[in-house]
C-alpha cells in the first residue's frame, strides 16, 4: 500500500479561499485517479516556500490572489527553476484572457469556477496521460542506453574490445580502477529451481537481474544481463569495486555475504558467486572475468563446492599466466588421473 501511495502525482493547492481548497479535497477521489494532494498554500510566497522543500508534480493554483498573483507565481517558478511541475490555473469567467496569457508562462490548462467536477477530471486524467507518455519516453531511452552499455561492457569482457568500447563505458560507470569481476548464477542444485520449466527458469533470472539492480541502486549500470551464454547457466554479471563495501561500512567478503543473502531472500532461491581477481584497469576485465569462470569449474568438485567464492586470498593483479600457475597443481592431478584411467581420482 505505502508504494503504490509513493507512486502516486504529488498535488500542491494554492488558493487564498480556505473553502476552495477544502472543497478541491472533496470533489474528487484524488488516489483513484493517480493523485495525493500533499500540500496546500494560500498565496504564491508560500507555495514558493513548500516547492523549495519538498518535489510536486501538479500545482493547481488561484489565478487572482494577495501579495503574489497566479502570473507572478508561474514566472518565478519558470524563471528560477524552482520546480518542473505543471501548472493548471483556477479562474473565474472575468479572469479568461488573463488565464489564456497564463498559458504563455507554462501553464498546461485552466479551469473556470465554479469548478466542475467532469471538468476537473477531464484535465487531471489529460496530465496523468502526458505524464505517462513521458516517462515511457523516458524508459525506453533508459533501456536503449543500457543495453548499449552492456554490449560495450561484453566487449571488454572477452576481451575483443576498442577504444569505442573502453571510452563509453569510462563515461558511463563509476569506479574504473580496482574492478573485479563477480559472476553470480542461480544454483541448479535448488531443486525449487531444477524443477522449473525452462521457461520460468528465465523469468527467475530475469527477477534476479532486477532485484540486483535494487540493491546497487546508483550502480546498477554495474550488473549485466546473462553474460556466459552457457546452457543450463542462469548469471548475472557483476563489476565490483570495494569502494561500494566502504559506502556501506563492510569489508569486501560482508559486502558480498549481504548481496548473496539479499539476492536469494528476494527471489527465494539458493543463489551462488564466484569473483575473480581485482584487475587495475577496466581494460584488464577479462582476466578477472576468465579466473571467476575457472573458479566456478573447479566448484563443481565436492572439496570446492560452497555458495560463495571468495573475494579475499585474490591476487591484485591477473593474467592467463598467472591463471595457469594459480589452478596448475589441480590441474595436474586431473590430467594424471584421467591418463591413468584412475575414475576415484578423477571423480
Amino acid at each position: 500500500m505505502e508504494s503504490e501511495r509513493n507512486s502516486l502525482l504529488k498535488v500542491l493547492l494554492v488558493d487564498d479561499e480556505p473553502y476552495i481548497r477544502k472543497g478541491l479535497n472533496a470533489l474528487i477521489d484524488w488516489e483513484a485517479e493517480g493523485f495525493r494532494i500533499t500540500g496546500e498554500a494560500q498565496n504564491g510566497d508560500n507555495a514558493i516556500q513548500l516547492l523549495q522543500e519538498e518535489k510536486y508534480d501538479l500545482i493547481i493554483s488561484d489565478i487572482k490572489m494577495p501579495e503574489m498573483d497566479g502570473i507572478e507565481f508561474i514566472t518565478e517558478v519558470k524563471n528560477n527553476k524552482i520546480s518542473e511541475a505543471k501548472f493548471v490555473f483556477l479562474s473565474g469567467f472575468y479572469d479568461y484572457q488573463y488565464a489564456k496569457t497564463a498559458i504563455t508562462y507554462g501553464c498546461c490548462d485552466y479551469i473556470l469556477k465554479p469548478i466542475q467536477k467532469d471538468e476537473l477530471l477531464a484535465t487531471l486524467r489529460k496530465i496523468i496521460d502526458d505524464y505517462q507518455k513521458e516517462a515511457g519516453g523516458e524508459k525506453n531511452k533508459r533501456i536503449c542506453e543500457k543495453a548499449y552499455l552492456d554490449r560495450n561492457l561484453m566487449a571488454m569482457i572477452w576481451g575483443k574490445y576498442d577504444d569505442i568500447n573502453v571510452n563509453h563505458v569510462q563515461m558511463k560507470m563509476h569506479f574504473m580502477e580496482d574492478v573485479t569481476y563477480i559472476h553470480c548464477e542461480i544454483s541448479l542444485k535448488d531443486d525449487r529451481f531444477s524443477r522449473l520449466s525452462e521457461e520460468k527458469r528465465g523469468e527467475q533470472q530475469r527477477k534476479l537481474y532486477n532485484c540486483a539492480g535494487l540493491l546497487m541502486k546508483k550502480q546498477a549500470d554495474h550488473i549485466i544481463f546473462g553474460v556466459t551464454k552457457q546452457a543450463e547457466c542462469y548469471d548475472i554479471g557483476v563489476i565490483y569495486n570495494s569502494a561500494m563495501a566502504r559506502e556501506k561500512g563492510l569489508t569486501d567478503e560482508e559486502w558480498l555475504n549481504w548481496f548473496l543473502k539479499e539476492l536469494s531472500e528476494r527471489i527465494g532461491l539458493m543463489i551462488v558467486a564466484c569473483a575473480g581477481s581485482k584487475v587495475k584497469r577496466i581494460e584488464d576485465l577479462a582476466g578477472s572475468y576468465r579466473e571467476a569462470m575457472m573458479t566456478r569449474f573447479f566448484r563443481a568438485f565436492p572439496k570446492n563446492d560452497k555458495k560463495i567464492a571468495s573475494l579475499s586470498n585474490k591476487k591484485d593483479a591477473v593474467t592467463k599466466n598467472s591463471q595457469e600457475k594459480y589452478y596448475r597443481k589441480d590441474w595436474d592431478s586431473l590430467i594424471h588421473a584421467i591418463e591413468i584411467g584412475d575414475k576415484q581420482l578423477i571423480r
